[in-house]
C-alpha cells in the first residue's frame, strides 16, 4: 500500500493508521508505505508505535519526482484518505490521485475531498467514505486474496488518466476557446 502526500490534516493519515490496525487484527499482510513530511509526521509516528505498527507502516520523508513514480510501479493499491479540516481546508484533485491511476495502480480514495472527481467509481478507482473502514478493509482483503479481479480497473485507471490529464489535450482546448474569443 502506498500514500503520498504533505503529512497535514485535510489528507486524513489518522484515519490510514486506524485502517491499518483493521487490516492487522483481520489477519491480512500488508506494508504501507507514506511519502511525505509535514507537521504531523510526529504525532502520526507516535500514533504508530503505540498501536503497534511500527512493523507495517513506514515513514519514508519527501521523495524526489522519479523515487515517487518507482513507489507507485511496486504498490498494489494507493490510499488517499483526504477530510475537510477543521479550518475548512481540503483538497480539490490531489496530483498524486492522477499519477496512482496513470501508474496502474488500485486507486482507493476518500468521497469527501475532490479526489473522486478525478476517476470514475467502480471503474477506474474506488470512492469511499474515510469514516467507513470496513468498505476500506473489504476492498483491500479481496485485493489480496483475488488480485486479478481488479485487472480491468487497473486498465480503466490508465486509460482515464490518459484521457482525463492529458496535458496536450487540454492546451488544444484551451487554445481553441481563445481564439474562438478572439474571432468574435
Amino acid at each position: 500500500l502506498l500514500s503520498v502526500g504533505r503529512l497535514v490534516e485535510k489528507k486524513g493519515y489518522f484515519h490510514q493508521l486506524k485502517l491499518a490496525v483493521l487490516l492487522k487484527q483481520e489477519g491480512v499482510p500488508f506494508r504501507l508505505r507514506i511519502i511525505g513530511s509535514g507537521p504531523l509526521r510526529n504525532s502520526l509516528e507516535k500514533e504508530c508505535l503505540s498501536k503497534g505498527l511500527d512493523k507495517n507502516v513506514f515513514f519514508l520523508g519527501s521523495r524526489n519526482e522519479r523515487e515517487t513514480a518507482e513507489a507507485f510501479l511496486e504498490c498494489d493499491a494507493f490510499l488517499f484518505t483526504g477530510v475537510i479540516a477543521s479550518n475548512g481546508d481540503r483538497d480539490g484533485i490531489p496530483n498524486v490521485i492522477p499519477e496512482a491511476l496513470a501508474s496502474g495502480c488500485l486507486v482507493l480514495a476518500s468521497d469527501k475531498a475532490g479526489a473522486s472527481e478525478a476517476f470514475v467509481d467502480g471503474v477506474s478507482g474506488f470512492s469511499l467514505s474515510p469514516l467507513n473502514y470496513r468498505d476500506w478493509i473489504a476492498l483491500l482483503k479481496k485485493c489480496v486474496e483475488k488480485p486479478q479481479e481488479f485487472n480491468a480497473i487497473r486498465k480503466a485507471a490508465v486509460k482515464r488518466a490518459k484521457d482525463a490529464f492529458d496535458v496536450m489535450r487540454t492546451v488544444r482546448a484551451l487554445r481553441a476557446e481563445i481564439e474562438a474569443v478572439i474571432q468574435g
